[in-house]
Formats: C-alpha cells, sequence, structure tokens
C-alpha cells in the first residue's frame, strides 16, 4: 500500500459520522447532486467504516520499489488513478 492511500484510510476511518457526512455532502455539491442526496449522506455519516475492515500491518510501497514474481521484475509507480497514491507496475 502507498503511503498516501494508508494515511488517506486511516483519515477516513477515524472521521466522525458529522465531518465525513459533511465532508461528502460537500463534494457532492460540486457534483451539483440534488440536497436531497446530500442531505442523506449527512444523515448516514461515515459508511466508509460500514465498508472498510480496520487495516491490517502492511508494508509501505512507493515509487521505485522493485516487486519479484514468477513472471519478472516488476517497478512499482503512482499514477493517479482512482485515487491518489493508486499503485501501478512496470517491467
Amino acid at each position: 500500500m502507498s503511503q498516501i492511500e494508508h494515511d488517506m484510510a486511516h483519515q477516513a476511518l477515524a472521521m466522525s459520522d458529522t465531518a465525513y457526512g459533511e465532508m461528502i455532502a460537500s463534494a457532492y455539491l460540486n457534483y451539483d447532486l440534488p440536497e436531497g442526496i446530500r442531505e442523506r449522506n449527512r444523515e448516514v455519516g461515515n459508511y466508509y467504516r460500514k465498508l472498510v475492515a480496520p487495516l491490517p500491518d502492511i508494508q509501505i510501497i512507493n515509487a521505485g520499489h522493485t516487486i519479484k514474481t514468477i513472471a519478472g521484475e516488476w517497478t512499482v509507480r503512482l499514477d493517479a488513478g482512482h485515487s491518489p497514491g493508486h499503485i501501478g507496475a512496470f517491467r
């Protein structure tokens, strides 16, 4: 897991229902979603905690890290995919 993904997961898991609900409602406002949808997300609160188990002990890997597999050696890169610290690799 990349450091930024690890930090963001810990931050989201630690957020209160109120803070998380407001963060999501604010993001949805940027997408111009209706107030009813934004209000529903405020009421739901931190649903991230309901979807994600506590993080296990992991190894932080960052760009340049090498992973050896039976298919060869892969070099880690960080991409801006579905998340800021999305890990990709190339040979």
